[in-house]
């Protein structure tokens, strides 16, 4: 709920007599008039991948490949609300000189304008990002229905932010593929196998508005760079103001080692039309949590064509992500309620 003190000249005529009785009046209203909330995502991807192969005389076959990729996202905010300008361009007084409605800070600059009775947005109250007095603020109109906020006002409420994501990976496998066949056949033929390495690095930044990091702008009384945090109890300039956003940053690299194999026990026999067990390894070792490993044993048995039992065992990890590792701390607040 937003304030609307006596002597706001935007009070309807008919509700002066309350709001001086009252000592001013609140409104339920949300700044769904400030323009429209369009957001603007732009995706860029980059690829590269080179790779040979070949075979050896036996029939094994190989194969080596490297590939880069890069991937930015940027997302544009074009309404973004900067939170002590909206309650200092509501807060309205007549100019003593004028008569014009203007901001009460450019009248009386020691004055903080009232934020809302509920804490909806959280916000500790003062003036951060233009400095009183410099007629910078423009007065807006919330007490006269939608599109009552004059253009000057929205474009002092509000403004445009770009956030930006950006990742990068480098990958090398190399691989080999054959069989046994050249010095062990079982009676169902040869083991099949495949062995291979691979390298993987991948790289992450994500980069914050300004506002939303709580860096004050150069209107700013307190100075352009400063954080609003050693200024104020708010973390940042937007509608979750008391949240403490951060640029992150991290990268990770993991080398693989890995085999599978697939073994024929029987074939084409009575009660086996098949009998086969594939066995898989991989061991990795991460640069952030160390050596991970995984496996699995599968074993098929087809007793007859229309009829297969297939059994699996296996042990798997997932390895944190960029984001789980490096991701900035946050805190939630909880407010105790009365049973």
């Amino acid at each position: 709920m937003l304030y609307g003190a006596p002597d706001n000249p935007y009070l309807p005529a008919q509700l002066t007599d309350v709001a001086n009785r009252a000592g001013g009046l609140f409104i339920t209203r949300d700044p769904t008039d400030l323009g429209p909330n369009i957001d603007q995502t732009v995706r860029q991807t980059f690829r590269i991948v080179g790779g040979f192969s070949g075979e050896f005389d036996n029939r094994w076959t190989w194969e080596a490949s490297f590939n880069h990729g890069e991937f930015t996202r940027r997302f544009t905010n074009n309404n973004y609300v900067i939170l002590d300008r909206f309650f200092a361009a509501i807060d309205v007084v007549s100019d003593p000189v004028s008569g014009d409605p203007v901001c009460r800070s450019d009248v009386q600059t020691s004055s903080v304008p009232p934020t809302t009775i509920f804490g909806i947005p959280d916000f500790d109250p003062g003036i951060f990002t233009f400095t009183p007095g410099s007629r910078e603020c423009k007065p807006a109109n919330i007490w006269g229905g939608p599109g009552a906020i004059s253009q000057e006002a929205i474009d002092f409420i509000t403004t445009s932010v770009t956030d930006e994501l950006h990742l990068e990976q480098d990958v090398f496998s190399a691989i080999l593929t054959g069989d046994s066949a050249d010095f062990l056949n079982l009676p169902a033929g040869p083991i099949d196998f495949v062995v291979g390495v691979e390298y993987r690095k991948e790289q992450s930044q994500n980069t914050l508005n300004s506002l939303d990091l709580g860096i004050l702008p150069a209107t700013s009384p307190f100075g352009a760079g400063t954080y609003v945090g050693d200024v104020s109890g708010n973390q940042s300039l937007g509608f979750n103001a008391t949240s403490l956003f951060a640029n992150s940053s991290g990268e990770f690299d993991v080398t693989d080692l890995f085999m599978e194999v697939s073994v024929p026990l029987l074939m084409d026999q009575p009660f086996a039309e098949e009998l086969r067990i594939d066995a898989a390894y991989r061991y990795a070792d991460y640069s952030t949590i160390g050596g991970a490993e995984t496996w699995n044993v599968a074993a098929l048995w087809t007793p007859h064509v229309d009829l297969s039992f297939r059994g699996t065992i296996s042990q798997a990890i997932r390895a944190p992500n960029i984001s789980e590792l490096f991701a900035p701390v946050s805190a939630a607040f909880f407010r105790p309620v009365d049973p």
